[in-house]
């Protein structure tokens, strides 16, 4: 099996978690699937850029490495039936 690419696995669809750090401030950045990729960011902004340096930094290790990347979790989303803004109305009589 060939080594994939660092562009197709951070084309995979993996999540990751933004914790606000209630103590120090700013938000710590994990991802479930991936052992060892951690992150911070000092805002709420910067999330996005600071974990997906954290991923390519990791995914650039691990290829050089030889190591094995796991593919991401199937996670399954909760079936919520949220009304529609018109049938809120409808309810309340509005």
């Amino acid at each position: 099996m060939d080594k994939p690419t660092i562009e197709e696995v951070l084309r995979r669809n993996y999540s990751f978690i933004a914790k606000a750090d209630l103590e120090d401030g700013g938000w710590i950045i994990f991802y479930p699937d991936l052992p060892g990729v951690m992150s911070q960011a000092e805002s709420y902004d910067e999330i996005g850029e600071m974990a997906e340096d954290a991923l390519r930094t990791w995914v650039e290790a691990q290829i050089q490495a030889g190591r094995p990347i796991p593919e991401p979790a199937e996670l399954e989303l909760p079936d919520w039936q949220w009304p529609t803004v018109g049938e809120q109305l409808k309810s309340t009589g509005e």
